[in-house]
């Protein structure tokens, strides 16, 4: 269910810089506070592997931790 979840944010997301247009919302700051947990925490996992394979939502993450969380340090 897990993996449903990452494909179904990913397709929602598709080529936008974040889910609901040009700017972020609480619905991108919602995913993101996920979507770091699930792909940049140091565990491994098959969940994890499946997000990392999603560059849409990396690339999400990236653009959200440069523009707000600078001091996160991502693993990838």
């Amino acid at each position: 269910m897990g993996k449903q979840d990452i494909d179904a944010l990913a397709a929602f997301l598709g080529d936008k810089s974040y889910f609901l247009g040009e700017y972020p919302t609480t619905l991108d700051a919602s995913a993101f506070g996920l979507l770091i947990n699930i792909i940049a925490c140091p565990i491994e996992s098959p969940l994890k592997d499946h997000g990392l394979t999603k560059r849409n939502l990396v690339a999400f993450v990236d653009r959200i931790r440069n523009e707000y969380y600078q001091d996160i340090t991502l693993p990838h």
